[in-house]
């Protein structure tokens, strides 16, 4: 019984696990993702910021998954971009730094410090 009822408390947990849904800070958003290989193999993301609100953004976490060939999350990568202005905007640039076999990219979440 005890065991049992250990077991359906672990499955009731990994079923509600926030981590497998997509969020995203209130009113920061994402503008212009894109994944894009280029002709020397280097694999970039890039995008814009925007911040609607009156108050800075001294720090976001954009977290971001990364799929193989089969749409399939194979892992996840954390993009940082600082200091955006009230009702500004800030580009991104990173280079993907991974061995594995990356053919797309989605904004995950965000979290703004």
């Amino acid at each position: 019984m005890r065991m049992t009822l250990l077991s359906l408390l672990i499955l009731t947990l990994t079923a509600c696990n926030p981590a497998d849904t997509e969020t995203h800070a209130p009113n920061v958003q994402i503008e212009a993702f894109t994944y894009k290989r280029l002709p020397g193999g280097a694999r970039v993301l890039s995008g814009t910021l925007y911040n609607p609100t009156p108050e800075p953004v001294h720090h976001a976490q954009i977290q971001v998954s990364l799929f193989d060939a089969d749409n399939r999350r194979i892992s996840t990568m954390m993009i940082v971009v600082d200091e955006v202005a009230p009702e500004g905007r800030k580009r991104f640039r990173r280079t993907i730094d991974s061995d594995l076999d990356v053919r797309g990219a989605r904004v995950r979440s965000i979290l703004v410090l």
